[in-house]
């Protein structure tokens, strides 16, 4: 009975996994999309995204490398 119990989680968990990873593929073509069409549809609200993105990126890295140093 044991070795069912864990085939029927390991089943539970593989099924969770390609759920969650197909999800996550999803969202990234999406984000592509919305981000391409904004590019070519908006170039100056893309350019100024894409400002934004940059220091929250570098302020990421910072708080990433100061926690390391701690």
């Amino acid at each position: 009975m044991k070795k069912y119990i864990e085939f029927f989680k390991d089943c539970c968990m593989w099924v969770t996994m390609i759920v969650v990873s197909m999800a996550l593929v999803n969202f990234a073509i999406k984000i592509f999309v919305w981000a391409l069409s904004l590019m070519f549809l908006q170039p100056a609200k893309a350019g100024g995204l894409l400002v934004v993105a940059i220091f929250a990126g570098v302020g990421i890295c910072q708080l990433i490398d100061k926690v390391r140093e701690s």
